[in-house]
C-alpha cells in the first residue's frame, strides 16, 4: 500500500479512536467507586496499656464502603459537620485480631478552631465506626484483650499532621476519602467500664485509602473497549473497500 493511502486511512481512524476513547472515559467517570481498602504503616504508638498488646511491626488493614450522598446529621463536639451512615461495612484486622461495623459516620470541618492538640484552626476529616458518646447506635463487633475492649475505630486526616496542607474549603461532605496519608486510631476502654468515651488510644500513621472499582464499572469498561475495537475495524475495512474501488 502506498504512503498516501495509509495516510487517508489514518485520518479517518484517529478521529474515530478519539471519539471512542472520550466515550469510554465518560462512562468510567460516571462509575465512581464507593468501596475502599485501607492499610497503615507499622510502629503503633499511644496509651501504654493497650499499646503493650501490639508488636512494634503491627499494622492495620481492611475495607469499607463510603457514601457521599448521606445528608447532614448534626454538629460534633469539635464543631465539625456530622454525616451519619457515610461509612459502611467497615471490616479490618490488627495483630491477628479483627473488627467489623455495619454503619458509621463522617465528620467534616473547615478551619476548626477547637481540634484537641492543635493551637490553630485546622481542616479535619474523620471516618468513625461509633459515636464518641454513650448516645447513638453502637454496633462495633470487636475484640477484648489484656483487660481492654476496643470501642471505636477512626480513620482521620488533620491539616498540618504529617505534612498535610489545607484540603477542605467547606464543611460539606467530601466526594471521596482523601488519597494522601492520614492516621488510624483504635480507641479502648477497660473491659469492666460502662459504655462511654474512650480513655486509651493506639495510633497508626501512614493510613492509605485506595478505591476499589465496582464490578459493574469494570464490566462497562471492558464492553467499551470491545466496542471501540470493533468500530475501528469496521471503519478501516469500509475505507479500504472504498479506496480499492477507486
Amino acid at each position: 500500500m502506498s504512503k498516501p493511502i495509509k495516510h487517508r486511512i489514518s485520518t479517518v481512524a484517529v478521529p474515530t479512536l478519539l471519539a471512542g476513547a472520550c466515550a469510554l472515559c465518560a462512562t468510567a467517570a460516571l462509575a465512581v467507586p464507593s468501596s475502599y481498602r485501607f492499610t497503615t504503616a507499622d510502629t503503633p504508638f499511644g496509651s501504654p496499656g493497650p499499646l503493650s498488646l501490639f508488636s512494634s511491626n503491627a499494622t492495620t488493614s481492611g475495607s469499607f464502603d463510603y457514601d457521599p450522598a448521606m445528608p447532614f446529621t448534626s454538629i460534633g463536639s469539635n464543631g465539625s459537620s456530622i454525616y451519619n451512615a457515610t461509612l459502611n461495612l467497615l471490616q479490618g484486622s490488627v495483630g491477628g485480631r479483627s473488627f467489623t461495623d455495619p454503619t458509621g459516620y463522617a465528620a467534616v470541618g473547615n478551619d476548626l478552631p477547637s481540634v484537641p492538640g492543635f493551637s490553630t484552626p485546622v481542616d479535619f476529616f474523620q471516618l468513625g465506626a461509633e459515636p464518641s458518646s454513650a448516645t447513638g447506635t453502637h454496633n462495633l463487633s470487636a475484640f477484648a484483650v489484656g483487660g481492654y475492649q476496643l470501642v471505636n475505630v477512626r480513620l482521620f486526616w488533620i491539616e498540618t499532621q504529617a505534612g498535610i496542607g489545607d484540603f477542605i474549603t467547606a464543611s460539606t461532605q467530601l466526594p471521596a476519602p482523601p488519597t494522601f496519608a492520614g492516621r488510624l486510631a483504635l480507641d479502648f476502654l477497660p473491659v469492666d467500664a460502662p459504655l462511654g468515651p474512650a480513655t486509651s488510644f493506639v495510633f497508626f500513621n501512614g493510613l492509605t485509602v485506595t478505591a476499589v472499582p465496582e464490578p459493574g464499572a469494570l464490566a462497562l469498561m471492558l464492553v467499551g473497549l470491545a466496542g471501540l475495537g470493533l468500530r475501528l475495524r469496521r471503519s478501516a475495512s469500509a475505507k479500504q473497500r472504498r479506496i480499492s474501488a477507486v
